[in-house]
């Protein structure tokens, strides 16, 4: 008989002593079968620890639910360890400390939910009241550089490490000193070129000079145009938002349909513009706007104008709104001079824009 089965009889004979709560022949409908609870214990070890013995205390909680407490005794396959510190270096070495001979034998306790349908255990995965890997891990679990400490192994990878490190700074010291007798060649030819560079500057100082004081009155004549024309754009601006300026025109909706619209600003309360917008052909149609002025608004995406208009509806109460309506749902109006009056949109966000197009009418 093979060591497995010698280990199954002492088992058995170990859980029908009086002393233990469950063993071997119990009803198959009070608890599930001792082999059963075994083999769900050990599938949940991991390969470097052995199931020797296994007390068992099954507990019902229903007709067909059981609670196993168990106590198991567990051997270690092999030496267990855990990292004691790590040398640095081109190749870190891993030292390692050990916690576990090979064959120690461990105690686990734990629980063991099962279920019971007629004849047939379902057995859920069972719940140690310890974490098993705070035994330790076998030496190959922490890679091909790592060693107990105090082994000649250990020893001799960090008197390679040491040797490495003393190579490596030995090469970054002659990596240094070939930097430094480059730097000093280089210095000497920078030298020479600025002695050159100094020579043709004081050649070409007096054009220089003189294409600098051009390029200064034709910067300064450009600015004052630009300041010029920013003033100009400033005051159009200004006079397109005055109060009482109205503007009448077309608001396109969905599926080309249109609407006429009217936009007539009034007196700017805490520096804010504001403007009503409403349609002529249905007084019922109207709202408030607040926004300001953008002096210098860019565009919002490429090929886009820009909006130095930008008006805020205020909040309406229709739920829910109309999704043709720019006087019930959120929007914004977007809005650039023309010749004849405003060009722009109304913004309702999510890629819904109604486009807009005003005439000033007034005053």
């Amino acid at each position: 008989m093979n060591m497995a089965g010698w280990r199954h009889i002492l088992l058995c004979s170990l859980l029908t002593s009086p002393v233990l709560l469950s063993g071997c022949g119990r009803d198959p409908r009070v608890a599930p079968p001792v082999s059963q609870v075994q083999d769900a214990i050990a599938a949940a070890l991991p390969a470097h620890l052995t199931l020797l013995t296994l007390e068992q205390e099954p507990i019902p909680t229903s007709r067909e639910d059981v609670k196993i407490n168990f106590k198991a005794t567990l051997e270690a396959a092999e030496e267990l360890y855990t990292v004691e510190r790590v040398a640095e270096g081109l190749a870190p070495v891993t030292l390692l400390r050990l916690t576990q001979p090979g064959g120690a034998q461990l105690t686990l306790y734990g629980q063991l939910p099962a279920h019971r349908l007629m004849d047939q255990w379902t057995l859920d995965a069972p719940q140690f009241q310890q974490d098993v890997r705070a035994w330790g891990q076998p030496h190959g679990a922490f890679g091909a550089r790592a060693y107990p400490a105090g082994s000649a192994a250990a020893a001799a990878a960090l008197r390679k490490l040491a040797a490495d490190a003393e190579q490596m700074q030995q090469l970054q010291q002659t990596v240094t000193e070939q930097q430094e007798r480059a730097r000093q060649e280089d210095a000497e030819r920078q030298a020479r070129a600025e002695q050159e560079r100094k020579q043709r500057l004081a050649q070409a100082r007096r054009a220089f000079e003189e294409q600098h004081r051009q390029a200064t009155a034709q910067q300064q004549q450009t600015t004052t145009q630009r300041e010029q024309a920013v003033a100009e754009a400033r005051q159009k601006w200004l006079a397109a938002t005055a109060p009482g300026t109205r503007y009448l025109g077309t608001r396109l909706g969905k599926n080309n349909s249109t609407q006429r619209l009217a936009l007539v600003f009034l007196e700017p309360k805490d520096a804010r513009l504001r403007a009503e917008a409403s349609n002529p052909d249905d007084p019922r149609e109207q709202r408030l706007f607040t926004g300001e002025l953008r002096f210098h608004a860019l565009p919002e995406k490429n090929g886009a104008p820009a909006y130095p208009i930008v008006l805020h509806g205020q909040p309406s109460n229709k739920v829910p709104p109309e999704p043709n309506s720019i006087y019930e749902r959120a929007v914004d109006l977007k809005l650039r001079l023309t010749a004849q009056g405003l060009d722009g949109l109304a913004d309702a966000g999510l890629g819904v824009q109604f486009l807009i197009h005003l005439q000033r009418a007034g005053p």
